[in-house]
């Protein structure tokens, strides 16, 4: 996507101050707000730390391999790829998400996510996840939709 930004997050505990300092100025290039991307985050994340996952369930030995390779390459890839389609519709953030109760939302959610030592559901493409799957899952997920959103600097800031 063009206006992308290549961010990365080598812990969950980045995520906040990168979102704080879009709050304080921001220009989105993608078709969602800051408000939508943070309630989306914030969602996707209480999905898995409530457990009640509905894509969850029984795999077989060769579904689960497949998952498995999944798995490996999108953890080792780095990245989301652009326009993978939602599977659930409590995924879809409301047309008018505002961006601070987005933002409280999601430092709730990685929070709760923290001090979860789970279980934790299967992902409905990579199957059966681990607390650090989902842990690396999330960082990438974060960085994927924070990254279409570019600080501003406000006027008489430094540098």
């Amino acid at each position: 996507m063009e206006g992308r930004r290549s961010i990365a997050f080598d812990s969950l505990d980045r995520v906040m101050p990168e979102v704080d300092r879009l709050r304080a100025g921001h220009a989105a290039s993608g078709r969602w707000t800051l408000g939508q991307i943070l309630h989306h985050l914030a969602s996707s994340i209480k999905l898995i730390v409530e457990g009640d996952h509905p894509l969850a369930g029984p795999i077989d030995p060769e579904m689960a391999r497949r998952f498995e390779i999944r798995r490996r390459r999108f953890l080792s890839s780095g990245r989301f790829l652009d326009g993978v389609a939602i599977p659930l519709p409590s995924l879809v953030p409301p047309f008018d998400a505002d961006a601070g109760a987005g933002s409280e939302s999601l430092r709730s959610a990685l929070a709760r996510f923290r001090e979860s030592d789970g279980p934790f559901p299967s992902h409905p493409v990579f199957g059966p996840m681990s607390k650090d799957d989902w842990d690396a899952f999330h960082r990438l997920h974060c960085a994927h939709h924070l990254g279409v959103v570019r600080p501003i600097m406000a006027e008489g800031a430094n540098s």
